[in-house]
């Protein structure tokens, strides 16, 4: 089995952007080049900033290209709790946040023509349980009444039409989540940061920030030092300790994917016939997909270990144990 993510070995090549000279003063520095880092350093150049990108291994390094490929709309709460907690007005523009997310996302793929195969598939949630679909039928209705978002219920009876499994208890279809090669969409941003004037400075890790009496900033880096007028810290569960203020506010948990061999077009229609985005409804829950080249892609919990070889390897064990317990017929398949 090999470690590397599946969407960086499918990618295609990505240049090296190390060890370029650094721009003294700049009106934006960027620190971490995932997805946030990336958007943020794109739309500012956008609007005419100068923008310096530091990252400290490789573009998409992190959990940008490393995840399920999957941008879903959604809460991770009850409709009706979020209500309860922020307020309808509120609750109602932080689910439509959602939305507007999945929509810049397909805007800048048309706009910069990123080929990484977005597609509007649908995100079904599988009830794990019968009182689990009990509940998504609550929630169908309350995306309707509170947000106007139309959804699909579909019933255990009905539930082989969109995947090969008998573990579950129906479901519910979100129709506008999509799917993408999060791999290439890394790529394609990056060098669409670069056609709008970014400077990206790769293997050039930042070892702090501090503001300076005329309230501007100065960024250290291993390669020197950069005046900026504003910082964005785009590092998440990649904080190191030269920024403790920001680490501290952060408790990171692993996730981890396991990604098949090819399974061929006939048993990957058999497993997953529409090719929808699939959420379970387990506490600790699954998620998976097809790949465009029709391996199965399948994520999870697994262990809360910190990610290295001796837990992935772990990991994958305990991933490939529940893959099979949904799908036998991949008893036989292999994780590359």
């Amino acid at each position: 089995m090999k470690t590397i993510p599946y969407w960086v070995e499918t990618a295609g090549s990505f240049p090296d952007r190390s060890g370029k000279p650094l721009s003294e003063d700049t009106d934006l520095v960027v620190v971490g080049a995932g997805l946030t880092g990336l958007s943020t350093a794109l739309h500012a150049a956008r609007k005419g900033a100068r923008v310096t990108l530091v990252e400290k291994d490789q573009i998409g390094s992190g959990a940008s290209a490393r995840n399920g490929g999957m941008a879903n709309l959604g809460f991770t709460i009850g409709v009706r709790q979020a209500i309860r907690r922020y307020g309808p007005e509120r609750a109602r523009e932080i689910y439509n946040s959602y939305g507007k997310a999945v929509d810049t996302i397909e805007r800048l793929v048309n706009e910069e023509s990123i080929d990484c195969q977005f597609r509007r598939v649908g995100r079904l949630g599988l009830a794990s349980r019968p009182a689990h679909f009990e509940s998504k039928k609550a929630q169908q209705r309350d995306l309707a009444k509170y947000f106007g978002h139309e959804t699909t219920l579909i019933s255990k009876s009905e539930l082989r039409s969109e995947i090969g499994s008998d573990a579950y208890h129906g479901g519910l279809l979100d129709p506008l989540s999509a799917g993408l090669h999060v791999g290439r969409f890394v790529r394609g941003m990056a060098e669409a940061c670069e056609r709008t004037g970014v400077e990206i400075h790769e293997r050039n890790a930042a070892t702090g920030v501090r503001r300076t009496a005329a309230g501007r900033f100065e960024v250290g880096t291993e390669r020197g030092v950069i005046r900026a007028g504003q910082v964005m810290m785009a590092t998440d569960a990649y904080t190191d300790k030269n920024f403790p203020w920001l680490r501290r506010q952060q408790v990171c948990v692993g996730s981890f994917i396991i990604v098949t061999e090819p399974l061929g077009e006939e048993l990957a229609r058999d497993i997953i016939p529409k090719g929808r985005l699939l959420v379970d409804s387990n506490k600790v829950c699954h998620y998976f997909r097809l790949t465009p080249d029709n391996r199965l892609l399948f994520g999870g919990r697994a262990r809360f270990a910190p990610s290295d070889p001796t837990s992935d390897k772990k990991s994958g064990q305990i991933l490939f144990r529940e893959m099979c317990e949904i799908f036998p017929q991949l008893a036989r398949t292999k994780v590359e």
